[in-house]
């Protein structure tokens, strides 16, 4: 690899080659076809005859290539399989899973002709041998199988080739062309099955036809011309609740179980357990009944100052404070905050929070704007929280380069004691 290349992975949603890569038609009985004219001539002149051929489907397929499972994941036998993965086995063709699909692509998508299946092992499961029949059978129950509707998003081929870091679009496409057909060692095409498995319990993994046309022949059976034509997935649209059985045969096939899981965050949060009544938790009461500063004295008067975090069934928790009294306890915090701008006199009292950003010197009255600045500086809870942001900006402004505060003049404030308020 040169030094200005680097490895890049590349992974398409389906990959064709040879004739299949360039028919556009529709399949018919079972198999895609390959328009081809004839054009005959004789003594009584020339003639164009229509012969169409037509490529191999899954209806005609009753095996493959053991060679052509390059890897699987787990392994056969593999005893302590993750639950948090999904399994997976691997072809070393790039366009094997859809190299039988009796039709073109739609939409940039494109069925394959197999899929993985993962069952549990044991009954009503069962994985047999019958001389009778050319593979393998799986008999397992309809609920446990995959939605074939969606085995497209489970199927895709891998390649891997040396690009540079710069690349355009079309080169990638050439590039990737040229990688399919030119680097096999390192193309392979994967198939995924979408089960969340469970902790410490045997599966069987298979991989099967998706077309039902390729599920008779698998059996030993002739497909009919109804799944032939109407291309009839292999089985219905699992349902939670049926019990029927489904019969499949089995291309290739290994067991393996699960184990108890590894300390992924999947498995820390099950261990989670749901608490709805936590007394204390989630917030503080704030006494403001005597905050001095010679404003009103209301004995017992509190406000709740909630967490970030609350029980799920905690009610809101509402002003202990009767409007008149509360509305009058406002109507002194703004006169307190606003004494320095409008006594005509120097009074150390407590800042007014966001007043740069707002660019308003006072707190504003009861309706007028900016809303939010009255609604932070005369919330007791909120001039809380302000305070707090304030101590974090004063303890990190060297390291910012400035002094930053939210007193009055862009200077840093000292906060006030806790004996004001808000405490700051």
């Amino acid at each position: 690899m040169s030094d200005t290349a680097q490895a890049r992975y590349t992974f398409l949603p389906y990959v064709r080659r040879g004739l299949s890569a360039v028919l556009e038609g529709s399949a018919a009985a079972g198999r895609l076809k390959l328009p081809v004219q004839l054009k005959l001539s004789g003594t009584g002149g020339e003639d164009v005859v229509d012969v169409p051929l037509r490529l191999h489907g899954p209806g005609d397929v009753i095996g493959i290539d053991p060679a052509e499972v390059i890897r699987t994941e787990p392994r056969r036998e593999t005893a302590d399989f993750d639950p948090n993965y999904f399994p997976a086995v691997e072809f070393d063709s790039p366009d094997f899973p859809w190299m039988f699909t009796p039709e073109a692509p739609d939409g940039g998508l494109l069925r394959p002709w197999l899929c993985l299946v993962v069952v549990r092992d044991h009954t009503p499961n069962s994985l047999s041998a019958d001389q009778t029949r050319p593979l393998p059978v799986l008999e397992c129950a309809l609920r446990e199988l995959p939605d074939l509707a969606e085995a497209h998003a489970w199927a895709h081929a891998q390649i891997m080739r040396e690009s540079p870091a710069e690349e355009p679009p079309e080169a990638a496409s050439a590039a990737i062309r040229e990688a399919i057909a030119g680097r096999p060692d390192r193309n392979l095409s994967r198939l995924l099955c979408p089960r969340r498995l469970t902790p410490n319990t045997a599966y069987i993994a298979c991989v099967v036809p998706t077309f039902e046309a390729g599920r008779l022949a698998g059996l030993g059976m002739a497909p009919d011309a109804e799944s032939l034509d109407g291309l009839t997935p292999a089985w219905p649209t699992p349902s939670g609740s049926a019990r029927t059985l489904v019969t499949l045969p089995v291309y290739h096939h290994w067991r393996f179980s699960t184990g108890a899981g590894a300390e992924s965050f999947e498995t820390l949060v099950r261990r989670l357990e749901r608490q709805n009544h936590l007394p204390g938790v989630g917030g503080l009461r704030l006494n403001v009944g005597d905050a001095g500063w010679s404003l009103p004295n209301v004995p017992g008067a509190e406000v709740p100052l909630e967490g970030a975090l609350i029980p799920p069934q905690q009610a809101g928790t509402a002003f202990r404070w009767p409007p008149p009294e509360l509305e009058g306890f406002r109507t002194a915090l703004r006169a307190l905050l606003n004494a320095t701008a409008t006594g005509g006199e120097a009074v150390v009292a407590p800042p007014i929070y966001g007043q740069q950003h707002a660019g308003r010197g006072v707190t504003p009255e009861p309706g007028q704007n900016p809303l939010w600045l009255g609604e932070l500086n005369l919330d007791p809870r909120y001039r809380v929280a302000a305070g707090l942001g304030a101590l974090v900006i004063r303890a990190r402004q060297e390291a910012h380069g400035g002094s930053v505060g939210p007193g009055r003049g862009g200077r840093a404030r000292q906060p006030v004691a806790p004996s004001g308020p808000d405490g700051a």
